[in-house]
């Protein structure tokens, strides 16, 4: 998305002139920033009263509800929102956690983590020491998450308060001993988290290369020691922390009619250049929800 040198009073009334105009919609909405859209939002509401997101999804109709919150709302508080949706779904998607959470730079998931305590007034994460309890926060306890679930995100969402432990005074070589090791005595996972995610990108391929070098695959490490939905988690944080845009393209084929995925994905990856979902959403989509997709991707 691109917010060029605009002005959000000036595009408030555009929004407000151009009506059922879903073409005139699209053209100022998908090609701004989510910062600006918050912006363009405030100024609707101090000009007309009215809020924005309410008055296009009453314009346009329910079929493109989801792509507009998704591009309008702020991203922290939609991420949040899709949180606590596969929370409260009767099996929990332990996969779309991994989608949602792992792209996400550290400052990013406390973010997440600080909107959805305010919207929904849980803790997502506990913090470091203050529980004892091995939990993400009361919600994912409600949702019968798994415990190793918990400690794992909760890990994942704590890798901000570790920061200490960044650094490369260990060799790759006995980081990569360290991980074989935790993988066939049991204490896998938790290994595995600090170094994905408590590593700087440089370091980690070190690792990660150390580890080929000296034990061979690690994907293929992970399918003999942990197996079913353990498995399928730990593998799919591994890829999608090795090659992002390739994991969310497999999210993407994986469920294809899944039209929740692909426009939380297409909608908040889109600012990082992801813009390789041209055909999937031709093909997978139609009518306005296809045409708001292929404005944010092209």
């Amino acid at each position: 998305m691109w917010s060029g040198k605009h002005d959000p009073k000036e595009d408030a009334r555009a929004l407000r002139a151009a009506g059922g105009n879903e073409d005139a919609i699209i053209k100022i909405i998908t090609k701004r920033t989510n910062d600006y859209i918050q912006k363009i939002c405030e100024q609707y509401k101090l000009m007309y009263r009215k809020d924005l997101i309410s008055e296009l999804i009453c314009t346009l109709g329910e079929d493109v509800k989801e792509v507009i919150i998704a591009l309008m709302i702020p991203r922290y508080d939609y991420y949040a929102i899709q949180l606590k949706k596969i929370l409260t779904e009767e099996e929990v998607n332990l996969t779309a956690i991994v989608e949602i959470v792992c792209p996400l730079f550290d400052y990013e998931r406390a973010g997440v983590e600080d909107a959805y305590r305010r919207i929904y007034a849980n803790v997502l994460a506990c913090q470091s020491g203050d529980d004892k309890e091995d939990t993400l926060g009361i919600d994912m306890k409600r949702a019968n998450v798994p415990w190793w679930a918990r400690e794992l995100f909760k890990s994942i969402f704590n890798v901000k308060r570790y920061a200490y432990l960044r650094d490369g005074s260990k060799p790759a070589r006995y980081r990569a001993q360290q991980l074989n090791c935790s993988i066939e005595y049991g204490d896998g996972i938790r290994t595995l988290i600090y170094i994905l995610f408590q590593h700087h990108k440089p370091e980690r391929d070190r690792i990660l290369g150390a580890y080929r070098e000296e034990y061979g695959n690690l994907e293929d490490d992970i399918r003999e020691n942990f197996f079913d939905i353990q498995q399928e988690v730990l593998l799919a944080i591994l890829r999608c922390v090795k090659a992002p845009s390739l994991f969310l393209e497999n999210c993407l084929l994986d469920k294809p009619e899944d039209h929740t995925t692909l426009i939380r994905i297409v909608v908040t990856r889109s600012e990082r250049n992801y813009r390789t979902f041209s055909d999937f959403i031709k093909y997978r989509t139609s009518g306005s929800l296809q045409k708001w997709l292929l404005a944010i991707v092209q």
